[in-house]
């Protein structure tokens, strides 16, 4: 190349490039008509490459999972439902414990603070109407500001409230199966609370090995083990929305509620905080979706990716004769109806591969291109450019080196001249001729 410029680099690119068409646009000896054909034809192709790559690229980002439904059901393992129980209120509780602490003849509005603390749901009447609210509070209001310590005290163990247990007729001890488990709700087990015979029907979802390799926002799901600063180990669409409304929580009021999970003793509210999440309850208890114009609780939760789809047939309930005022207790029956003959399964129609192979069939059926194709443009305008101007540099570095030898020889023979033959020689080349040893 005789001339480093950007012209000349394009122009040498554009008559190496191995792009379909590009070499015809740079030919000097074509009509400048040809060449014009070629660059519009070089345009079209071009544009008809990159709408079908953004359409390729939109679909798997968009559209990679489809689902379908599988009825070979003879060798499936089938997942059945966990339950949780959860203590929704106990009223004989909550009157033994404030006759404990202050005898039979304490103020009634004490039982009532109890129970919206011990079974608070997000909202608290009694408590933030006589304890806050008012401009006198109601003077037993000092007795009942350890929430902690009443929760701990009203709410029952798991022996108080689970008895007799059985799987297909075979008892079990219930505790040692149905653990404690810390919700926004105190306290739960897995088990039921109401007095019925559920009927159950379960399908199964099943996934695609590659299913794992997309994002949850391809998916639509989530794996137990995404679970990025979760409050429990694995995930759930259920711990996600406790997360949020957690979250939602501290920005609302700046505090938790004595019974949110993994909130230190720092983060919990008092009576004050308390007070605030009354008044901003139908933003903190319900769910809504975005599009809602309904008061409630925007959390961007996806369902987990593992979860079993469970349907209730029917709820059948039954009159427990034993039960009495004094003896209150229910009666849990839960039956899968039959086992399930159909079941869910997530593919990927649209993997990472198949990406590949669609991008790079349409570069090549469009622009004849390949994967070195466009690591030539790179190279070009990279190496070839750095490396072309090394070579000029080095270039015009040896075309000096050799024009200051050869006046160097000349020198070094008009001083032998002088020396061997006596010829007299101007003082200018004794000058020279000297300023050249000394630099040497």
């Amino acid at each position: 190349m005789s001339k480093i410029s950007c012209k000349n680099l394009v122009k040498d690119y554009c008559s190496n490039s191995t792009f379909a068409g590009i070499h015809f646009i740079a030919d000097d000896t074509k009509h400048w008509t040809e060449r014009l054909v070629w660059l519009a034809l070089v345009i079209l192709s071009w544009c008809g490459s990159v709408l079908l790559m953004v359409s390729a690229w939109e679909a798997f980002i968009s559209n990679p999972i489809s689902f379908g439904v599988d009825t070979v059901y003879k060798d499936w393992e089938t997942k059945l439902p966990a339950v949780a129980v959860c203590e929704s209120i106990n009223q004989q509780k909550i009157f033994n414990v404030t006759d404990g602490l202050w005898t039979s003849k304490h103020a009634f509005d004490l039982d009532d603070f109890v129970k919206d603390i011990v079974y608070f749901r997000g909202m608290s009447y009694n408590l933030v109407e006589k304890c806050h609210q008012n401009k006198n509070p109601h003077p037993e209001c000092h007795k009942v500001l350890n929430f902690t310590f009443f929760v701990e005290l009203v709410r029952s163990k798991c022996p108080e409230m689970i008895k007799n247990c059985s799987y297909n007729d075979k008892p079990f001890e219930c505790c040692d199966y149905f653990q404690a488990i810390e919700t926004d709700m105190g306290m739960c087990f897995i088990m039921n609370s109401i007095q019925l015979k559920r009927l159950l029907s379960v399908r199964n979802i099943e996934n695609d090995p590659l299913v794992a390799l997309t994002t949850p926002e391809q998916r639509a799901c989530r794996f137990h083990n995404e679970n990025d600063d979760g409050i429990y180990p694995y995930y759930s669409y259920s711990a996600c929305s406790l997360l949020c409304r957690k979250r939602s929580q501290i920005a609302f009021c700046g505090c938790n509620d004595h019974l949110m999970v993994a909130t230190p003793d720092s983060e919990r509210c008092n009576i004050t905080g308390l007070a605030c999440l009354h008044t901003h309850s139908s933003n903190l208890t319900s769910l809504k979706p975005p599009w809602a114009t309904r008061p409630g609780l925007i959390c961007s939760c996806l369902p987990s990716c593992n979860e079993t789809e469970i349907t209730v047939i029917k709820d059948i309930t039954k009159k427990n004769r034993a039960s009495s005022k004094t003896n209150q207790k229910s009666v849990v029956e839960i039956v899968l109806a039959y086992l399930p003959t159909e079941r869910f399964k997530r593919n990927v129609v649209r993997s990472r591969l198949d990406l590949v192979v669609s991008v790079g069939g349409t570069a090549g059926l469009f622009v004849g291109a390949s994967l070195l194709s466009f690591v030539e443009l790179i190279f070009y305008f990279t190496v070839r450019f750095i490396s072309n101007l090394y070579m000029a540099k080095r270039n015009q570095y040896e075309t000096n080196a050799t024009r200051n030898q050869v006046f160097k020889d000349f020198l070094i023979n008009v001083h032998t001249r002088k020396t061997n033959f006596g010829v007299t020689v101007p003082i200018v080349y004794d000058k020279l001729y000297q300023r050249k040893l000394i630099n040497k």
